[in-house]
């Protein structure tokens, strides 16, 4: 167990309170668990705190999304050929894809058709050397205007019938933007003219969400929102005035819900087909003490913030939490203005206080 023995070799002492020895005026609970640590183990470690005062705060109404491109600023990206198909080497979507740059490659050497393209290219070849070789006997007069216009005529041919993206067998994007899906397997046979993947440009995203009714009298009021996928450390945050909201067309699947979409510049590295949490933020109410949601830790249906008591000490602390609008969670109670709170790397001071706690009936003195 690694970080276990990270969190013991950091652990210089725990002391336990009792209730009536506790002089905070903070909620009292039969014990409370202060962790010591160098300043040098919580520089190693990350961890990093945060001065928590009344700041503005928005209410959230938390609703499921799906991310979808606008379908203006969709492009795909064809197969030239028939074969079977190898994506470059790292393609994933959420990558820049520059105009012109290789996306895949057809492998036509397996297909019947394979042959004709490459009869196809050497006639052209030959077409091409053909008339090249009357005009300059033509320049030199050793050739008609007739037997010229002959050649260039099967020249031209020649040209229309090959496909020299088929013949190579090299896809290519033909716009930049972001890539957004592969819409088949790596080692698929692909037709001529077949979808494999799919650009996004200009970077518009629309954000597909169902409101429940009940909030219907609220959604002009909309003054932000906060996207957060699974997984995410952070919400991706859209301003007021950045996105659109649009009712028309709509349908829902559910009754008793209001379907909408939000259309809006992508704020990061959001992927198309994601689905999110979406917090629909309200108007900023001032006064509001809050803390970012990766500071508390659930303990049983409670929730913990670690107070830094002075650089080395840290005070588990029980509070009472409000609303989460997606990346801070305001607090009732437990947490006076000022105080300072982790913020970051706060499972390394709940591993180190749950490995030291002494045995009952033992204590520091």
């Amino acid at each position: 167990m690694v970080c276990a023995t990270v969190a013991c070799a950091i652990l210089s002492c725990t002391h336990q309170h009792s209730e009536s020895a506790d002089s905070h005026s903070h909620p009292s609970e039969s014990s409370v668990t202060s962790v010591h640590l160098d300043s040098a183990d919580r520089v190693r470690l990350g961890i990093e705190t945060a001065v928590i005062n009344p700041d503005t705060f928005r209410s959230a109404i938390k609703v499921a999304g799906e991310i979808i491109p606008s379908s203006t600023d969709q492009y795909q990206i064809t197969s030239p050929g028939a074969g079977v198909l190898r994506f470059a080497t790292d393609l994933r979507p959420g990558l820049q894809i520059s105009s012109g740059q290789t996306v895949a490659y057809v492998d036509a050497s397996a297909v019947s058709g394979a042959t004709v393209d490459k009869t196809s290219a050497a006639e052209l070849a030959a077409a091409k050397r053909e008339y090249l070789r009357l005009q300059s006997l033509r320049d030199e007069g050793l050739a008609t205007v007739d037997e010229l216009n002959a050649a260039l005529s099967r020249y031209e041919t020649a040209r229309a019938s090959h496909s020299t993206a088929a013949a190579s067998g090299v896809v290519t994007a033909k716009t930049s933007g972001t890539l957004t899906e592969l819409l088949v397997a790596n080692g698929q046979f692909v037709s001529p003219g077949q979808p494999v993947a799919t650009i996004t440009r200009g970077g518009n995203l629309t954000l597909r969400v169902d409101v429940p009714e009940r909030h219907a009298s609220q959604l002009a009021a909309i003054t932000g929102l906060n996207i957060r996928l699974a997984g995410d450390s952070a919400a991706h945050y859209v301003p007021s005035g950045a996105f659109a909201i649009n009712r028309s067309g709509l349908f829902s699947n559910s009754r008793g819900y209001i379907p909408l979409t939000l259309t809006f510049t992508n704020p990061g590295m959001l992927s198309t087909g994601a689905f999110a949490d979406v917090y629909l933020l309200s108007a900023p109410q001032p006064g509001i003490l809050s803390v970012p949601r990766q500071a508390l830790i659930e303990d049983q249906g409670s929730y913990f913030l670690y107070v830094a008591l002075d650089d080395h000490m840290f005070e588990r602390r029980k509070v009472e939490i409000g609303d989460y609008n997606g990346a801070q969670v305001r607090i009732l109670s437990g947490l006076a203005p000022g105080e300072n709170v982790a913020v970051k790397e706060v499972p390394m001071l709940r591993m180190a206080q749950s490995m030291s706690t002494p045995a009952e009936g033992h204590h520091h003195h």
